[in-house]
């Protein structure tokens, strides 16, 4: 019997799934990453996800909290940088 939870969560990855294999990859065997998400993501939930990030980072860092600060605005970031490779050239 496992007695923390965290481990709990770690035994369980750990378990072959239904293909038996276990292995934890996301690239379905191909050498292709695949998105969690997929390749369609709304642009106007990218962009609230950005702002939402902003907002996050600009509370924490007038709470004094430059790590989690900086961590949301790295989020922010990654957001923007979506929108970016997504938009029309």
């Amino acid at each position: 019997m496992v007695d923390h939870p965290a481990k709990a969560r770690k035994m369980r990855r750990r378990q072959p799934g239904p293909g038996g294999g276990g292995s934890g990859s996301r690239n379905g065997g191909n050498g292709k990453l695949r998105s969690r998400r997929g390749e369609n993501q709304n642009p106007a939930d990218l962009r609230k996800n950005f702002e939402k990030y902003v907002e996050m980072a600009k509370a924490t860092a007038q709470a004094g909290d430059r790590v989690e600060s900086e961590k949301y605005y790295q989020y922010a970031e990654h957001f923007l940088r979506t929108m970016n490779a997504k938009s029309p050239s």
